[in-house]
C-alpha cells in the first residue's frame, strides 16, 4: 500500500485502509476500487490523502497504531464527554448527567488502549494519520491520547501510570468546548482578546476534569500544564523543567505533532518529517528533549508508502526505516530523470552507492509506469 494525496484520487484506485464519515459510519471498505461518488464524499469530508494498494506498492505492510474499531470507540466516548462538557460549561445540570459513566468509559478506554498497544508491540509509528477537519477537537484528543501512551510506554511508565497519563491524554483539550467555536475555527490572525481566550483552554479542561471526575491529581495536573514550555516561557503558569509534571511534559510533544500534522483553519497540514523538524528546532526551549528524542526514535520521518524525491533525481516509494537512522530509509526505486526505471530496493543507510544521496522532498504523485 501507499499514501497519496487526495488531489490525486482517480477513479478504479483500490483503498487499502477502510474510510469513515463524520458519523463514524463506515464509508468505503478497504478493497473497494473508488467510484466518483466515494471521491467526491472523501474529498467534501476533509481528508487530506488516503493508502491505496497497487503493484508497485502490493508488498508494503503499514500496521494502525491501534485497531479501527478501537479507534472508533476512543472517539465515541471521548465526544460524549466533549458534549457534557459543552452543556456544563452553559450550566445545563439537566442535561449534564451521566458524568461517572462517562469518566468510567474513559478510564476503561485508557486500559483498552494500553493493552492494544502493548499486545501488538509497534516499535515505530510508520503512517500518516487518516483525518478529516470534522470534529477536530475529538480526534484531536484520541490521537494524543494513542500518542501519550506509546510514548509513556516507550519510556517504561507503570500500568497504573499508563493509565493515569491515558485520561488525561485523551480529555486535555476539552476545554475548548467552553470557547466560542467562531474563535477556535477562526481564519485569520486572532486578537489579543481572542488569543488570551483561546489559551484559557487548559485551566478550562483542569477545572472541569477536577470537579466533574474523582480522579488522581497527577492526571488533572498534567492536563492544567500541557502548554507550559522547558523554557518557561509558557501557560498557564509559567512553569519550567522538571517544575512541569511528567504527563505534561509527554502530552506537550504529543499535542503540537498532532495540531501541525492536522488540517486546520489557518494552514494546512504539515508532513511527519515537517512537523519534526519543526519540533527539533524549537525543542531545547519548548520541549523535555530527552522525552523528545525518545519520541523522535518511534515516530518515521518518512513513514511507509510515501513517495519520496532523492537529490540525484530518482524517485522511489519507502518500504521500511532503519533504527537510529530514519532519515535514511529503504527505498523502492521506480523512477530516475522522470523515465520509469525497474524497480528496484535501495537501501539509503547501507548503499555506497547513495552514500551521498538525500531525500530532497516528498511527493504525492500518482504513479506511471
Amino acid at each position: 500500500m501507499r499514501f497519496i494525496s487526495t488531489d490525486q484520487i482517480s477513479e478504479g484506485m483500490v483503498l487499502s485502509k477502510n474510510i469513515y464519515d463524520q458519523s463514524l459510519k463506515l464509508l468505503i471498505h478497504s478493497g473497494n476500487p473508488l467510484t466518483p461518488r466515494y471521491i467526491q464524499k472523501i474529498k467534501d469530508l476533509g481528508y487530506q490523502g488516503i493508502y491505496i494498494s497497487d503493484d508497485l506498492s502490493k508488498d508494503i505492510e503499514i500496521p494502525d497504531i491501534v485497531y479501527d474499531e478501537l479507534r472508533v470507540e476512543a472517539f465515541k466516548a471521548v465526544k460524549e464527554v466533549c458534549i457534557h462538557a459543552y452543556q456544563y460549561s452553559k450550566n445545563d445540570k439537566k442535561n449534564a448527567a451521566g458524568v461517572e459513566k462517562h469518566y468510567q468509559d474513559i478510564k476503561q478506554l485508557s486500559t483498552k488502549l494500553i493493552l492494544d498497544l502493548k499486545s501488538r508491540k509497534i516499535d515505530r509509528i510508520n503512517l500518516i494519520d487518516l483525518k478529516i477537519f470534522e470534529d477536530y477537537i475529538v480526534s484531536h484528543n484520541v490521537n494524543v491520547g494513542v500518542l501519550s501512551l506509546f510514548l509513556g510506554l516507550s519510556i517504561g511508565l507503570s500500568t497504573i501510570e499508563l493509565q493515569r497519563l491515558g485520561v488525561a491524554a485523551l480529555l486535555h483539550d476539552v476545554g475548548k468546548m467552553f470557547i466560542d467555536p467562531k474563535v477556535l475555527n477562526k481564519v485569520g490572525k486572532l486578537t489579543d482578546e481572542e488569543f488570551k481566550l483561546v489559551n484559557m483552554h487548559s485551566s478550562y479542561s483542569y477545572r472541569y476534569i477536577k470537579e466533574s471526575y474523582h480522579v488522581h491529581a497527577s492526571t488533572y495536573l498534567g492536563i492544567l500544564y500541557h502548554h507550559e514550555k522547558i523554557d518557561g516561557t509558557g501557560y498557564p503558569k509559567g512553569k519550567s523543567g522538571n517544575d512541569i509534571p511528567l504527563y505534561s511534559r509527554i502530552i506537550s510533544i504529543c499535542d503540537v505533532y498532532d495540531a501541525l500534522t492536522s488540517n486546520r483553519p489557518n494552514r494546512s497540514p504539515l508532513l511527519p518529517s515537517e512537523a519534526m523538524e519543526y519540533m527539533m528546532a524549537s525543542g531545547d526551549t519548548a520541549f523535555d528533549m530527552d522525552i523528545l528524542k525518545v519520541f523522535m526514535n518511534k515516530v518515521s520521518p518518512f513513514p511507509k508508502g510515501i513517495e519520496v524525491l532523492l537529490s540525484n533525481g530518482e524517485r522511489g516509494l519507502v518500504i521500511d526505516n532503519t533504527k537510529d537512522l530514519s532519515l535514511r530509509p529503504t527505498l523502492k526505486i521506480f523512477m530516475a530523470k522522470d523515465e520509469a526505471v525497474d524497480p528496484t530496493v535501495v537501501d539509503l543507510a547501507t548503499s555506497p552507492n547513495y552514500r551521498n544521496v538525500t531525500i530532497k522532498e516528498v511527493l504525492h504523485s500518482k504513479v506511471h509506469l
